[in-house]
């Protein structure tokens, strides 16, 4: 009896979908601390982080980390595959940047970014990194669809379900999508809905003659209209700076607008480009 006892405990301690509610450790407060209403889902909301993608993992993982501390970073977003990759373009990339992470109090969230064209791949591509445990018992912290191919609310919905059939019910899912004032045709409602995080990319790079007042509008209308078009007030946002062929002043601007509209979390897209200067900002 005892054996077959010791055997079931065994199989408990092991299970993916056990393993991924294991708390997340922050460096700006421990969950035990927070609000009664504080859950894994807003833990993946909130925090500063860096948006890592599949062509730019870091060379240097201890250099990375360095960096990540510095500048007081608690979240890296980790891109594990895409529709024309295997499930884990980089797995041995992915073991050990969990584990390094993890070591010091860093979250790492996963990734995926989705055609939507074979919705039963790309929803494997979703659940299987988000039940993964390493060799060495580590686990992704959350797992995010990058929405931006196929944006009907029919394949999109065939999706959302499929994925939430296959993962624990309490398991934070987050959705990068859009700005609205780069593509205001989303199915917002939908999705704010039925994913748990709304995470914009708010590039302003793009934008012609854009001075100071320029990206501050966009950030600003950016969010504003999240909550409009998803009728959600309450929204769970986190917003995705632009770190690509901007500057230090106006990331600092975003995040001035963040602050102002109540936003949960921040990050830069993408780490590699992002100067110091701008971490800096970030940590501020």
């Amino acid at each position: 009896m005892p054996i077959l006892l010791n055997l079931l405990l065994a199989l408990l301690l092991t299970s993916p979908a056990l393993a991924i509610q294991k708390p997340i450790s922050l460096k700006s407060y421990q969950l035990k601390e927070l609000a009664p209403h504080h859950d894994l889902k807003e833990a993946v909301m909130e925090g500063r982080g860096v948006w890592v993608n599949v062509w730019n993992y870091p060379q240097d993982v201890n250099a990375f980390m360095d960096r990540l501390d510095k500048f007081d970073m608690d979240t890296i977003y980790l891109q594990v595959n895409r529709s024309t990759t295997d499930i884990f373009k980089l797995q041995d990339g992915v073991d050990e940047i969990l584990k390094a992470a993890h070591k010091r109090d860093i979250k790492v969230i996963g990734w995926t970014y989705c055609y939507l064209r074979d919705i039963p791949t790309d929803v494997r591509k979703f659940v299987e990194p988000a039940l993964y445990v390493s060799k060495d018992g580590e686990s992704l912290d959350g797992m995010a669809a990058d929405i931006e191919e196929n944006t009907a609310l029919w394949a999109v919905k065939s999706y959302t379900q499929k994925i939430k059939a296959q993962i624990p019910a309490d398991y934070p899912t987050i959705a990068i999508v859009f700005s609205p004032e780069i593509k205001s045709k989303y199915p917002w409602e939908y999705m704010a809905a039925n994913w748990d995080v709304l995470m914009p990319m708010t590039y302003w790079h793009g934008l012609k003659n854009r001075d100071h007042d320029t990206v501050y509008n966009f950030v600003k209308d950016s969010i504003i209209g999240l909550r409009k078009l998803t009728k959600r007030d309450d929204l769970r946002i986190h917003l995705i700076t632009d770190g690509d062929r901007t500057n230090s002043e106006e990331v600092k601007i975003s995040m001035r607008v963040a602050k102002e509209l109540g936003v949960g979390g921040v990050s830069i897209y993408p780490e590699h480009l992002a100067t110091d200067a701008m971490l800096k900002e970030m940590g501020n």
